[in-house]
């Protein structure tokens, strides 16, 4: 059997990551290594950690660099072969270690595996199953029979929009994070970014059981700015868009334009057409230090003036 690592970013959430640790604690098949990197908590989150430290438990401490640093560290310190990740406010269902992870020990060529999400709020209460691009869609589309949605194709939803909705949904070889790896820096769309790029080597699976429970609380990153939010989810389908149109149109003229036709109908730019373009036309050179990578600097001034556009 392939040695198993989860990955666990903290970050202000003691009141939460006690059920995170029991979720592991609780698997059919327990992880080999669990790795907690803690993002400069002021909480009471490093204390609970050490409190509990044990034999393939570690604890990484760094000051506040965000979610996607924070991942990226763990994953490089953790020694599996298979990795799971889990956010420090979710939890995992006891069966989810055991049924991924013989799904990812089929072979090397296996890409991201998921599962459907039962969704939580902060004491635990089911709130709902969450059965990947068939339902809770994040924005409305005018014609949904039309768009990618109406198909079973798991590569083409996740264009659509984030259906894994969390890093906590993702399983993966270490050879898959070599290929698509690292996270980049993004604040609200670092694990969307990743699985677009992992989607390209090899079509998501998606296990159609509610494995992970998704936490929803008022202090869930994705709610603290809407604007961050849009520009940064917009720069991630400018990013991909290419190599998904290059990658889909490459078969039968009959498949090629049923990808472009529901393309057209299935992307969502919050009402900023002319601002996606533009992002489109960046998007050829995503390199460091080029204007579309600057987008993701704070200070820089052409993200100033990206979220001065949404905000029009």
């Amino acid at each position: 059997m392939a040695r198993v690592s989860v990955v666990i970013p903290s970050y202000q959430h003691e009141h939460f990551l006690g059920a995170a640790l029991d979720s592991l604690e609780a698997q059919t098949r327990p992880p080999d290594e669990i790795v907690v990197v803690d993002d400069g908590s002021k909480d009471g989150s490093v204390a609970l950690v050490k409190a509990r430290l044990r034999p393939g438990l570690r604890l990484l401490e760094q000051e506040n660099r965000g979610a996607h640093a924070a991942l990226n560290r763990g994953i490089e310190e953790a020694t599996g072969e298979i990795l799971f990740l889990l956010n420090s406010d979710d939890r995992f269902a006891p069966e989810r270690v055991e049924k991924l992870a013989s799904l990812l020990e089929e072979g090397p060529g296996a890409g991201l595996v998921s599962s459907w999400l039962r969704l939580i709020d902060a004491k635990g209460k089911a709130l709902g199953v969450k059965e990947a691009w068939r339902n809770m869609h994040p924005w409305p589309a005018r014609r949904p029979e039309r768009t990618f949605v109406a198909t079973p194709n798991a590569r083409w939803n996740l264009l659509q929009g984030n259906y894994l909705a969390t890093t906590s949904n993702f399983a993966f070889r270490r050879e898959l994070w070599e290929k698509a790896g690292p996270f980049r820096p993004l604040r609200f769309a670092h694990d969307w970014d990743f699985a677009l790029t992992a989607a390209l080597d090899a079509a998501p699976t998606v296990v159609e059981e509610p494995l992970v429970e998704y936490r929803i609380h008022e202090k869930n990153t994705i709610r603290t700015d809407p604007k961050e939010m849009e520009l940064e989810a917009l720069w991630v389908v400018a990013r991909h868009l290419g190599r998904f149109a290059a990658r889909e149109t490459t078969g039968t003229p009959e498949g090629s334009r049923e990808f472009l036709d529901r393309l057209l109908e299935s992307f969502h730019a919050f009402g900023k057409e002319r601002l996606f373009t533009l992002l489109v036309a960046l998007a050829g050179d995503d390199s460091p230090g080029s204007a579309f990578s600057s987008l993701l600097e704070r200070e820089s001034p052409l993200r100033r003036w990206a979220l001065e556009e949404l905000s029009r």
